[in-house]
């Protein structure tokens, strides 16, 4: 019995306009804490967080891993999030060796922030879509789909038409990077407060729900 990879590596995006003061991060599952690493200070553009695997069939028991990130500013302020479950795949040996040798692999990023009622791309916003160009310039064979969403005041039918203004306007960001008709590579749709990544209840959750996510799919060699 073995892990493939015993580390989760996280790239946070944290602006906190007074400083960071300390953060942690913590990886759990049904069998309690299985990994936690925390520092002072801003946090590090890319963090390792290592995994117990003293036992690895409670770990493929245990269901799937979710990471939760504390943040407290200088002045004491608190921010929790949970990212989505990282999912824990149990597998025998003869039924890998059964399988295509080509993998399916997704780049998942919830990092483009809008401000109330506003489909307007940022300073800031433009410098994470030009990341996401250059990973994808890299990747030429990846298909990208952007998704907006919005945080769930006011009306659904209305919130539904500014997701998807806040998808468009992404979506022409990057396809304006590109000489060549991208075609069906890249597809955008917005599904307003339908599925949220937060839970609407507190006025940080909502802002994070204001937000456009892009996944990158492409297959990669085992």
């Amino acid at each position: 019995t073995r892990i493939d990879n015993s580390v989760l590596t996280l790239v946070p995006a944290v602006n906190a306009g007074r400083g960071v003061a300390r953060w942690t991060v913590t990886a759990t599952n049904q069998s309690g804490t299985l990994g936690e690493v925390a520092g002072e200070g801003a946090p590090p553009l890319e963090i390792s967080l290592p995994l117990k695997t003293t036992n690895l069939n409670e770990m493929a028991t245990g269901g799937n891993i979710t990471v939760r990130m504390a943040v407290q500013d200088v002045r004491g302020q608190e921010l929790s999030l949970t990212g989505e479950p990282v999912t824990v795949t149990f597998i025998q040996t003869s039924q890998r060796m059964a399988e295509k040798q080509d993998v399916r692999v997704q780049e998942k990023y919830a990092l483009i922030l809008f401000d109330f009622d506003s489909d307007a791309i940022s300073v800031g916003n433009e410098k994470i879509v030009s990341t996401i160009v250059t990973r994808m310039g890299e990747l030429p064979e990846a298909t990208a789909e952007i998704v907006g969403h919005s945080d769930n005041i006011g009306k659904e039918e209305y919130n539904i038409k500014l997701s998807e203004r806040r998808a468009l306007a992404v979506y022409k960001v990057i396809t304006a990077a590109f000489a060549e008709d991208q075609g069906e590579r890249i597809r955008h749709r917005g599904v307003g407060p339908n599925e949220p990544l937060y839970d609407n209840t507190t006025p940080e959750a909502r802002a994070f729900n204001r937000t456009v996510t892009i996944t990158l799919e492409y297959l990669a060699e085992n």
